[in-house]
């Protein structure tokens, strides 16, 4: 075989592998993400366990940028 049909099947199976370590720290960016808004939900949920107010009145723009970014 030539050298060009070798060096093509060297660049599929980078390109593949790439692909495949692309997704996964793709996931591993996305259960970072997921974990982080579920602290943040277990936070809230304490915070609003107590009596007082809730998380919302105290502090509305951390609560808007939770709903924002964890439950839409």
């Amino acid at each position: 075989m030539d050298q060009y049909g070798d060096n093509q099947g060297l660049w599929i199976g980078i390109a593949v592998g790439g692909a495949a370590l692309g997704l996964l720290l793709l996931l591993l960016v996305t259960s970072l993400h997921l974990a982080e808004c579920e602290q943040r939900g277990d936070v809230i949920r304490r915070y609003n366990d107590q009596s007082g107010p809730r998380y919302s009145e105290v502090y509305p723009v951390e609560w808007e940028l939770w709903v924002k970014e964890c439950r839409d």
